[in-house]
């Protein structure tokens, strides 16, 4: 049990887990929401994927019978801004969205990534940084998070439901898998030349992995 708390410690920095009728529950700031990720407990082994339970909850706790309780995130949208070094804001990029976070700028500086809350679902969406308009870039996953762009800024890469995607920004089929399996595969990053994409493991420790593309 304790490898599982401290494992989810890591993606939990927010504060607190649940675990009740075979789930554990964990709130994530950074991914927006309370997720619910079978174990078996016995065996200290997780047998599935995070799903969302409450996209604008945190703080998970339960009742005997099974009962969830939260506190539930609430205030106004957010929306992207430019700011100088001193923390002064000088300008904003599109419209407003209910939450944002983990914003990533292409190389020209053309376009940024974020995810983004839009109806109570979390996306990857781009903007375009002169005319602020935005398009959501689709992964097939309803937990995605830490976007990097490729140097050529055509394609993004993710951790969705803990793998390694990449996507063009044009895509209409599945993303392309680059690491998969049980594992939580997190904060990808391209090489200079694209040939590459580095990543985070987690398996009760930390480990720099990359896959050649």
């Amino acid at each position: 049990v304790r490898l599982y708390v401290h494992h989810f410690e890591v993606l939990d920095r927010a504060g607190k887990v649940a675990f009740s009728r075979g789930y554990l529950l964990h709130s994530n700031q950074q991914s927006q929401g309370i997720w619910a990720t079978p174990l078996d407990l016995d065996r200290g082994v997780i047998t599935g994927t995070p799903t969302p339970v409450a996209m604008d909850g945190l703080l998970p706790s339960t009742s005997a019978d099974g009962t969830l309780v939260y506190k539930r995130m609430v205030g106004g949208s957010q929306q992207l801004a430019w700011v100088d070094r001193s923390g002064a804001v000088l300008g904003s990029i599109g419209q407003t969205q209910e939450w944002l976070a983990m914003p990533a700028l292409s190389a020209d500086g053309a376009r940024a990534a974020v995810v983004g809350l839009d109806k109570g679902v979390a996306s990857i969406w781009t903007y375009d940084v002169a005319r602020g308009t935005r398009s959501r870039v689709e992964f097939g996953s309803p937990f995605v998070q830490y976007p990097a762009w490729s140097p050529g800024g055509d394609r993004l890469a993710v951790s969705a439901a803990w793998d390694i995607a990449i996507q063009g920004l044009d895509a209409t089929g599945p993303p392309q898998v680059v690491a998969g399996g049980a594992v939580v595969q997190m904060e990808p990053s391209w090489s200079r030349d694209g040939r590459h994409v580095v990543f985070t493991v987690y398996t009760g420790k930390s480990d720099i992995w990359f896959a050649a593309l």
